[in-house]
């Protein structure tokens, strides 16, 4: 075949470094050379760390196993798995048991007495709310009733400005009802003397001094036709004509009747 020319390779040039003249941080591995630290040894714990299982005096512990239970039948000498791992139910260390029933216990009395606190602490805080919304609920109330009266003092000092407007207007009205009777009055003065100041009348009839109301007692025959002037104030110089009526019960009904 057809060789190709090899072509020259670049070199890379590096750039000498003096490893003495740099100060490279050495890695800190004092972690690793540290004990472990294991976890709160539990009571049931021994001294090198491992689970404590059998205290290894009582009954229970050297007792062999029963091969009945759950466990035993799970065992492979008995025909098992070995899948649940867990010691004969019969092999219990009553010692463990004991110290595990009194962990339980003051595990118990401890969480009651944390939650009696609790629930007392729970309680004031109720009790302090309770009372921080008595103390809001009284000063909503205070602000509403001083606002309340403010309102009622307003409506109060309203009404007894219309009032006062409206005896005002009474009065005022009273008064330019009683003016205008007044005028109305002196203007049918004003007429009568005007109507009959040319031309005087006298009545054809003397009347007694009793007569009120255009009835007295006259001196003629009943149904008879009369004209009478009266001297009451403002009728003074009015011409009346009527009839003259007799005597009696019936016939006083018709006073004021004129033809």
């Amino acid at each position: 075949g057809q060789e190709f020319p090899v072509l020259s390779e670049r070199r890379r040039t590096r750039t000498p470094v003096r490893y003495e003249e740099c100060e490279v941080d050495e890695p800190d591995l004092t972690f690793l050379k540290k004990p472990r630290q294991h976890c709160k040894k539990s009571a049931a714990a021994t001294d090198n760390g491992r689970k404590r299982m059998r205290c290894g005096e009582c009954a229970s512990c050297n007792a062999a196993n029963c091969g009945k239970c759950k466990f035993c039948k799970d065992m492979p000498r008995f025909g098992g798995t070995g899948t649940l791992r867990q010691p004969c139910e019969k092999r219990k260390c009553e010692t463990l048991e004991e110290e595990k029933r009194k962990m339980a216990a003051e595990a118990a009395a401890v969480r009651e007495v944390q939650q009696q606190v609790a629930s007392e602490a729970r309680e004031r805080e109720r009790e302090a709310r309770e009372r921080e919304r008595e103390a809001r609920a009284a000063e909503r109330l205070a602000e509403r009733e001083a606002k309340m009266a403010d309102r009622m003092a307003g409506r109060e000092a309203r009404q007894a400005v219309r009032e006062a407007r409206m005896a005002d207007q009474k009065a005022r009205m009273a008064d330019r009802l009683a003016e205008k009777e007044a005028r109305h009055i002196r203007m049918l003065r004003e007429a009568a003397d005007s109507q009959y100041s040319s031309k005087k009348r006298v009545a054809s009839v003397a009347l007694d001094e009793t007569l009120c109301d255009r009835w007295g007692e006259l001196s003629l025959e009943p149904n008879a036709r009369v004209e009478v002037q009266l001297t009451e104030e403002g009728l003074a110089g009015a011409l009346f004509a009527g009839t003259a009526l007799k005597d009696g019960a019936t016939m006083r009904k018709k006073r004021g009747r004129h033809d």
